[in-house]
């Protein structure tokens, strides 16, 4: 009796997983991956320009839809947004870097889309892109017609970044251009705070923790035409005029080279009125490459 029991019960159970199998099989359940906003993790909550700064850790400057994360010193990467994309514009913080015959000290990217606004953990995003590479004095000394790469969001969890940030919800970007990768870590609180290199072979070669600096350098170096946050400047008046735009009309033209051109060579307190596009007191070839960069805007 106790084994006919026991087959029965045997029996009924082979039977109901059989039936839940072939029920799944038969009607594929999805579950729908999760989209996140990465500028939630791009932005510090702690940045100057949001609606709550803080002293402690800032290292991010917001001016409009536009992003300067300060790595060290005084050099930063620049990133833009709009609804569909961040982008990233330039980078200064590449040290000096042999290429072209000549050292380079940051590079632009045209078409540099970084991650998109709206993403799935897998997401890949290939991006053919042009870039320009300057020196200090912010000539091109290489230009690249074709520059593709991919990013790729790699995980979206909660992580453990010890010091003073400790555990952290984050996304993590994965950037692979061919001869390697690197991999940007950016928390929902504190927005960029971890960088990764590696080779090929996924070998780890160098690695820095970012916004854990107490304020951010007000003395920016030039920037090879991308527009420089005011903080402080030396011109209150420049601060809502276009970069290159000399006479306050709106516009930049032949009229503000002309204005640059008769003060270049001097040292200055006038900011744009005399051709000082980036406010460091002087009217020289930066200034120059600032207003043909905005030329005809």
């Amino acid at each position: 009796m106790d084994f006919r029991k026991k087959l029965t019960t045997c029996l009924l159970q082979f039977l109901a997983l059989f039936s839940l199998t072939f029920f799944l099989l038969r009607f594929p359940t999805t579950v729908k991956a999760e989209t996140i906003d990465t500028l939630d993790f791009f932005i510090s909550k702690h940045a100057v320009g949001t609606q709550e700064p803080k002293s402690t850790g800032v290292t991010q400057y917001i001016l409009g839809n536009s992003s300067y994360y300060f790595k060290s010193g005084s050099a930063y990467e620049y990133h833009t947004w709009d609804k569909e994309n961040i982008y990233l514009t330039q980078d200064t913080s590449v040290g000096n870097y042999p290429i072209g015959g000549g050292i380079a000290n940051s590079y632009r990217i045209i078409g540099g889309i970084w991650m998109k606004r709206f993403m799935q953990v897998g997401e890949k995003i290939d991006v053919p892109s042009k870039v320009d590479w300057y020196d200090n004095t912010c000539k091109v000394i290489q230009h690249w017609d074709w520059w593709p790469y991919y990013v790729y969001l790699e995980n979206h969890t909660k992580m453990n970044f010890g010091g003073d940030l400790g555990i952290q919800e984050a996304i993590v970007l994965r950037f692979d251009y061919g001869s390697g990768y690197e991999k940007f870590y950016y928390s929902k609180e504190w927005g960029y705070i971890r960088w990764e290199e590696f080779n090929q072979s996924g070998q780890a070669m160098r690695s820095a923790d970012f916004n854990r600096l107490r304020e951010i350098n007000t003395k920016i170096k030039v920037s090879c035409g991308t527009p420089l946050p005011q903080i402080p400047t030396s011109s209150p008046t420049s601060v809502n005029r276009k970069p290159g735009d000399a006479n306050n009309d709106g516009k930049v033209d032949g009229i503000d080279y002309v204005i640059w051109l008769n003060h270049y060579g001097q040292t200055t307190n006038a900011g744009y009125s005399s051709g000082d596009f980036n406010n460091n007191g002087k009217v020289d070839g930066v200034d120059y490459t600032i207003w043909l960069n905005n030329k005809g805007r």
